[in-house]
């Protein structure tokens, strides 16, 4: 019982000086909102360098996701701020949040939270036409006709989907990712479907409309507003036509609960409201992120009927849980995968032995003068899948800030040879480009002189790059380097000892850093502003 007892005394002890295996991790921040970026479910995920490697799973299958919804509508005030501000000064809204159970509940949001919300979703591109527009609310301008006023109205609809995630009870690894670990082939495993993969995204899609009018009063115009949002919101199907009518057959047929006098009201409010919008240059611009593509989608609109028609299609494009902005995004360790698991067969070990010593620490001999050995107590398989998950991060990340370096090397030489070739000769400006400016690839509204970049991508920098390089994979004296911490490794068993045990790997964990340089990320290509 004694002898018992202290061996789970040291099974624990054991644990609990091991780090914690990495477990899910969710990731919220600006490191998956790039757009360049394709997040999938079940693809490979580096923590480490934040890239993506192979989709490793075939025919994924994903859980039932959830929907959060918001519909608003508000008046956007004149605001001496250059931003887009949105405030609910006549604001009317609905929040309704549906789950996978079919429940729902409903609360008020004001505008402020969905202008942040639109800011933090919309295309960069697209940031600037939105802050026009919000600056054009109370201006003026003078025509032949007088002096006329600009009101605008914001109506947006905001869908987050969540619980999208892999069912992992019937999504499998791939054939050919499950023949790399039958195969053994731990590092080909890890690099091709990295060591974590993507189980569940979260996402969010926008669609924003501005209705805009004309007054000759610096007052907004509040029946006519009401009646905007009465049109948009209200549940008779409405009618642009020019005359009174009772509706058609089959409009009647929709409902019996509709009399004669309701489709008397609803063809003369329509008609009424339609005259007062031409009257006052009513115009709708709309704009739509991380909705998904419908060969029938028709979400151009032009007046009240074809808006109410776009709002429909746009959410039904928008409940696709595989469209929609990344918002979030959970990876999990493939190492806590179940088939991963019995697939690597990591329970199966031969035995090993090992010497056998006496209190001062020298080998004992049996009675004929040879060595003696015990065999050696089994790993545990918590502290194969501990290190089997670190050496892998560690080992796709070297391989990913070497990459990385090179990709940055062979971009600078070509934008170094752009430059010569397009806009200098005999190794100087030529005139015209002596006060030219490159733009930013990522950054639309930025830009640099063209001399600037020049000074970025000079000759000696491009070396340095390729130095870089060489010292990181090879060290200093070309007998070291990240190399040498990947061969030791793999000798000494990928899932037997750390990295951090290894003492080739200490320089390489002190300069693992992420490699980069905005300029060259930036402005590459050179691309001339007009």
């Amino acid at each position: 019982m004694k002898c018992l007892k202290l061996y789970f005394c040291l099974i624990f002890a054991l644990l609990m000086g091991l780090p914690v295996i990495g477990g899910p991790t969710i990731i919220r921040d600006s490191r998956i909102t790039d757009t360049a970026l394709t997040p999938v479910l079940g693809r490979g995920y580096s923590i480490g360098t934040n890239t993506f490697q192979s989709t490793c799973m075939d025919n994924v299958v994903i859980t039932e996701p959830s929907y959060d919804l918001s519909y608003t509508f508000n008046s956007i005030e004149a605001s001496s701020e250059t931003t887009s501000t949105s405030t609910g000064a006549t604001s009317s809204s609905a929040n309704v949040t549906t789950t996978n159970s079919g429940s729902s509940s409903s609360s008020s949001t004001s505008g402020g939270w969905l202008s942040t919300k639109t800011k933090r979703t919309s295309s960069s591109q697209y940031k600037n036409q939105l802050n026009q527009i919000y600056k054009r609310a109370g201006t003026s301008k003078v025509t032949a006709s007088g002096t006329s006023y600009s009101h605008i109205i914001e109506v947006n609809i905001n869908l987050i989907t969540y619980y999208a995630s892999v069912d992992e009870a019937q999504t499998k690894i791939g054939t050919s990712a499950a023949r790399l670990l039958t195969n053994r082939d731990i590092p080909g495993f890890f690099s091709s479907c990295g060591p974590y993969y993507v189980r569940s995204i979260g996402r969010e899609a926008v669609m924003l409309s501005f209705f805009e009018y004309s007054s000759t009063s610096t007052e907004r115009d509040m029946a006519f507003e009401n009646s905007i949002e009465n049109q948009i919101k209200g549940f008779r199907a409405s009618s642009g036509q020019s005359t009174y009518n009772r509706g058609s057959t089959s409009e009647k047929a929709e409902s019996s609960t509709r009399t004669d006098f309701d489709y008397q009201y609803a063809a003369k409010s329509s008609y009424e409201f339609n005259q007062k919008a031409s009257e006052k240059n009513l115009t709708i611009t709309t704009f739509a992120f991380g909705i998904g593509k419908r060969e029938d989608a028709k979400i151009i609109s032009y007046d009240i009927d074809s808006f109410k028609a776009a709002i429909q299609e746009a959410f039904i494009s928008m409940q696709n849980p595989q469209t929609g902005k990344v918002v979030s995004m959970e990876v999990v360790p493939w190492v806590e995968n179940t088939q991963f698991q019995n697939l690597i067969r990591l329970d199966e070990s031969e035995d090993e032995y090992e010497p056998v010593l006496n209190a001062a620490g020298e080998q004992e001999m049996d009675e004929d003068g040879n060595p003696m050995q015990r065999l050696k107590p089994k790993q545990l398989l918590y502290e194969k899948k501990m290190y089997l998950n670190e050496n892998a991060e560690f080992i796709i990340e070297i391989d990913r800030v070497d990459r990385n370096i090179m990709n940055m090397y062979y971009k600078a030489r070509l934008c170094r040879k752009n430059i010569d070739m397009n806009w200098k000769k005999d190794g100087a400006f030529r005139e015209e480009y002596l006060e030219a400016r490159v733009q930013n690839k990522r950054f639309l509204e930025r830009s640099i002189p063209l001399t600037e970049l020049d000074s970025i991508v000079s000759q000696d920098r491009v070396d340095q790059i390729y130095q870089t390089h060489k010292t990181f994979m090879y060290g200093a004296e070309g007998d070291g380097g990240a190399s040498i911490c990947m061969k030791n490794i793999l000798k000494l068993g990928i899932f037997k000892i750390s990295y951090r045990d290894i003492a080739e790997c200490q320089p390489i964990i002190q300069n693992m850093g992420e490699i980069q340089n905005d300029g060259i990320e930036y402005y590459c290509m050179p691309e001339l502003m007009p």
